[in-house]
């Protein structure tokens, strides 16, 4: 089979908060009962801060996301994703996500 990342692809998202929001709130609730499709919420964040800026942004989608699948959610990193560990020295609560 086929597996799709839907991706918001944005290397500043965190200035587009309501607009991600909205797009995966549509998107989950279409797609989301399909084993297949994965989302990516922020993909490869530049030099914004984890704690302060990338994590809260991505508490704020995955809640959209959750609101209408389970399915796995891709949280990008600092620089560009390289930096996970310190999404795994302080990561988003929940389950089925990844770094």
């Amino acid at each position: 089979g086929v597996y799709v990342i839907v991706d918001w692809h944005d290397h500043n998202a965190e200035q587009h908060v309501d607009q991600s929001y909205a797009f995966f709130r549509v998107v989950s609730e279409k797609y989301g009962h399909s084993p297949n499709i994965i989302f990516e919420t922020f993909n490869e964040p530049e030099n914004q801060l984890w704690s302060q800026v990338i994590k809260p942004y991505h508490t704020k989608i995955v809640e959209a996301i959750r609101a209408h699948s389970q399915n796995l959610i891709i949280l990008g990193t600092r620089t560009w994703s390289q930096d996970v560990d310190e999404a795994a020295g302080d990561p988003v609560v929940g389950d089925n996500l990844a770094y």
